[in-house]
């Protein structure tokens, strides 16, 4: 069975390298890659202490686990003083504990780490809410409101909102926690700080990919073939990318000094999702209060979607490029307002 956890060891880990390989030489930090040990929190605990592994002072926390680059091989450790002056040592978040010798061995325990998550269920809980989401909207909202489109069911009408809209509030959440959440990594080693907010919406990505092959089976199994117009739809996934963006600044920045913005993000959530038209359609919405839903941008990002995949009406485009203009001034103004921040990220949190 396909493994979430093991496909992400294996894209995160050569981002590590990449990334590891930019931060080499920037600025006034030209020996930055030398540290070569990032310590990243597990199951809430504190991180590891950053090592420099040329010296004495290595030290490795259980639970975490060493890539050597000298063997191309993981080695796990537990509670180790030293790092055997093996330089380029990395450390990962994971699970692993036990023996150190034979490549196989070390090899399978990295692997377990990511898969040992006590979950029967596995990625398919990247869909389940969807689909659960799906059924209770299309009962309570399709068929008791009648809140629902003409010209094509109303699953495929909510399932083509939930789908950019979970992508957006799980990159949002993630981003705005970003800075949090590494707290221990900003106040030991200094790197861009912009790669944390960066890593929540583009890790989302995998799920909407996920959600977006389940809407393409739930739409062919409905009878529906999209048209021409379905290759509009990159173009609203990147309004979604850039609308979680530009929040995700403003909340990261504003987390470091007020802690209450973490709490408050999914509550907002909760009152965002109904200024949105995902379980009911605009034109239900008086046309003298419409322009008012537009000033929300995932209205745009909503109605793009619908409109690539199925027979939805066509958007007044001069609403949709009111929030395309209300992102990019969301987005420019995050970016400023966290770059002015930067600086008192580490002194702050």
């Amino acid at each position: 069975m396909l493994d979430v956890n093991k496909i992400g060891l294996l894209v995160t880990l050569p981002g590590f390298v990449v990334a590891d390989q930019l931060l080499d030489g920037i600025g006034p930090f030209p020996g930055i890659a030398k540290w070569r040990n990032l310590g990243v929190s597990s199951g809430g605990e504190d991180f590891p202490e950053l090592r420099d592994v040329t010296g004495d002072n290595c030290f490795a926390r259980s639970h975490c686990f060493k890539l050597c680059e000298g063997e191309g091989l993981p080695v796990c450790g537990e509670d180790k003083k030293t790092a055997s002056g093996v330089e380029g040592a990395l450390l990962v978040p994971g699970n692993v504990s036990g023996e150190t010798d034979g490549a196989g061995r070390r090899a399978g325990q990295v692997l377990q780490a990511f898969a040992d998550r006590q979950s029967v269920l596995g990625f398919t809980w990247a869909f389940i809410p969807l689909l659960a989401q799906m059924v209770v909207f299309t009962v309570l909202f399709g068929n008791v409101a009648k809140l629902g489109p003409e010209g094509y069911p109303y699953h495929l009408f909510s399932l083509g909102a939930l789908v950019p809209w979970t992508y957006f509030t799980r990159a949002l959440g993630n981003t705005g926690n970003s800075l949090v959440a590494g707290r221990n990594l900003l106040s030991k080693v200094y790197f861009p700080r912009l790669v944390l907010p960066l890593t929540g919406v583009v890790g989302c990505l995998v799920d909407l990919a996920i959600g977006l092959a389940v809407l393409a089976i739930v739409t062919l199994c409905s009878g529906v073939i999209p048209g021409v117009r379905a290759f509009f739809l990159p173009v609203f996934i990147l309004i979604a990318f850039l609308t979680a963006l530009g929040f995700g600044l403003w909340l990261a920045a504003l987390s470091v000094k007020y802690r209450d913005v973490v709490f408050a993000t999914p509550f907002m959530l909760s009152i965002w999702i109904f200024l949105t038209p995902v379980v009911y359609a605009v034109k239900k919405i008086p046309a003298k209060y419409q322009v008012y839903l537009w000033l929300n941008p995932m209205t745009g990002v909503v109605e793009g979607f619908r409109w690539s995949l199925f027979k939805h009406p066509t958007p007044n485009w001069h609403y949709m490029g009111l929030s395309c203009l209300i992102v990019l001034v969301i987005l420019i103004s995050g970016l400023f307002f966290f770059r002015s921040m930067e600086k008192t990220f580490a002194d702050i949190i």
